[in-house]
């Protein structure tokens, strides 16, 4: 709205929304901002949020359900709900699937506890507007997580892959009972309203049946032939004791990925059943500053998976090198036809100076939020704006005014970010998330952005990330469009993100850009 009101198109709009009642609250917005669309900028969508919280609602509540609402929107852009599959949140990589599942289950306990507290007349309207979409898009994602977890634990062998099974199927049912129980409203006022099909899509066009993706079990009355006790680690498909596709023959060694000072704080082991046996367990770590939590288990028989947590006491780390930690059991038949698995953690004793602020490398990684720069330049009125909400995690960047000229590289305004890395001159790939935009400045004037290090403009690269079009006055999409609505940004899947040769790697998560980062 904000870019049709730039572009002087304030007369007629034409608005697809599929269903009006289920989309009251972005159809309210859209219409206060048709009716006065300067007095909601950019950044206005949590006061907008809590303006209309506190009409439905009244002002005892309305900042908590704003922060509801808003945290939905994030949740639920992140992929549509159709689109949705077991591979789109990783169970084992960066704990992805277990924090978007604790936050959505943070954000249904915050608005439960708000339903909690309104008068029954008032909670069938906050059911409907805030608390049923929250429910349902709680349990759609925790059907494909479960979905993931249940492939995984099957190749990995645990008797667990069933629990998760189960959870599944049971999850499918509550799924069936919210929408019965939004139907049973009033008397059936909205009956047939959610009966759209919703879980199950394998082109664009709706499924006739809500179906679950496939599950799998393990026969768990039988011990697996490399022995009751499983163990797994992060960042890995692989397991030991025994064999599989994902490590050395016979092995009974795994290498997490590796720890410093300025990474994640914790790594995680798994360990597990896979046989009817009740074992016990032990890991004992060979450096006395490693943390190990919990040290000791049992798996099988009453026992359940354990996610074992190490730490480092950095204070008492003096060089980089590699922790061995040896998994242990007491059962004679914990480790089948193979010996007692070992883990190794690679210690990494990198330190920055005392005076640096900003960003640093771990692992070989940077990640920045696009709003957190170290510097954001004005330049002849022109600046980049922060879009809170805007992205997969906080928020998103971008060029105002919207039809500001193409900006030069070197005078234009820059968002910079100080960074502190330990490859030196390495050549590495920078990598952007970008916005699903169209180059709406026409084809002569394509989106583009420009990146560049210390300074050196020499060494300033510069991409279109949206391809021109071709035919008729524009009239076929750009290559890889389809990819980048479904994924929300340029550059996951749509074959448009460049990869960047220059000194270091990071993570921005930007809206619509036609200026310049730099480190």
């Amino acid at each position: 709205m904000q870019l049709a009101y730039a572009r002087q198109a304030d007369r007629i709009w034409i608005l697809n929304v599929g269903d009006l009642k289920p989309l009251e609250i972005p159809i309210t917005h859209f219409m206060d901002l048709a009716y006065d669309t300067p007095k909601w900028g950019y950044s206005t969508v949590p006061e907008w949020l809590s303006h209309w919280a506190t009409r439905e609602f009244g002002p005892q509540y309305a900042e908590n359900i704003s922060s509801i609402v808003d945290r939905y929107g994030m949740y639920a852009a992140r992929r549509k709900y159709e689109l949705l599959d077991p591979t789109v949140y990783s169970v084992n990589n960066y704990n992805e699937a277990d924090a978007v599942l604790a936050q959505w289950s943070t954000l249904a306990n915050d608005a439960q506890a708000i339903y909690d507290k309104l008068d029954s007349a008032t909670q069938i309207p906050f059911f409907e507007m805030v608390l049923h979409p929250i429910l349902a898009g709680q349990i759609v994602t925790e059907i494909y997580v479960g979905a993931a977890k249940n492939i995984h634990y099957v190749e990995q062998k645990r008797n667990s892959a069933n629990t998760v099974a189960q959870s599944v199927l049971s999850l499918f049912n509550q799924d069936h009972a919210l929408t019965q129980r939004y139907h049973d409203l009033l008397n059936g006022k909205w009956n047939h309203m959610l009966d759209q099909t919703h879980l199950g899509y394998d082109y664009w066009q709706q499924p006739m049946r809500n179906a679950l993706p496939p599950l799998a079990w393990v026969q768990e009355l039988e011990t697996s032939l490399a022995g009751n006790i499983g163990v797994g680690i992060e960042a890995s498909n692989a397991t030991v004791s025994g064999d599989d596709n994902y490590h050395s023959l016979s092995s009974d060694t795994l290498t997490l990925p590796p720890m410093d000072r300025y990474g994640p704080k914790t790594r995680w082991i798994d360990i597990f059943a896979r046989g009817p046996a009740e074992c016990s367990w032990t890991i004992a770590s060979s450096k006395p500053y490693i943390t190990v939590s919990p040290s000791t288990g049992t798996s099988g028989g009453n026992g359940t998976d354990t996610r074992v947590f190490l730490s480092v006491d950095w204070a008492s780390v003096n060089n980089s090198t590699t922790v061995n930690l040896n998994v242990n059991s007491s059962c004679g038949s914990a480790w089948g036809n193979y010996g007692p698995p070992t883990i190794q953690l690679p210690i990494v004793n990198t330190a920055i100076p005392s005076n640096f602020s900003g960003f640093v490398e771990s692992d070989r990684h940077l990640s920045i939020e696009a709003e957190h720069t170290s510097l954001s330049t004005s330049v002849s009125g022109v600046s980049y704006l922060t879009l809170p909400g805007l992205g997969r995690t906080l928020s998103g960047v971008t060029l105002s005014p919207v039809l500001a000229p193409s900006q030069s590289i070197e005078t234009g305004p820059v968002l910079e970010y100080d960074v502190y890395t330990f490859t030196g001159s390495a050549r590495v790939n920078v990598t952007l998330f970008i916005t699903a935009a169209l180059n709406q400045m026409g084809s002569t004037r394509p989106l583009k952005y420009a990146v560049g290090f210390d300074g050196d403009l020499g060494e300033v690269q510069t991409v279109q990330f949206v391809a021109n079009t071709t035919g008729a006055d524009g009239a076929v999409l750009p290559a890889g469009w389809a990819g980048a609505v479904s994924d929300g940004v340029w550059g996951v899947s749509s074959g448009n993100s460049e990869s960047l040769s220059l000194s270091l790697l990071f993570i921005v998560i930007v809206s619509q850009v036609s200026g310049m980062c730099r480190s």
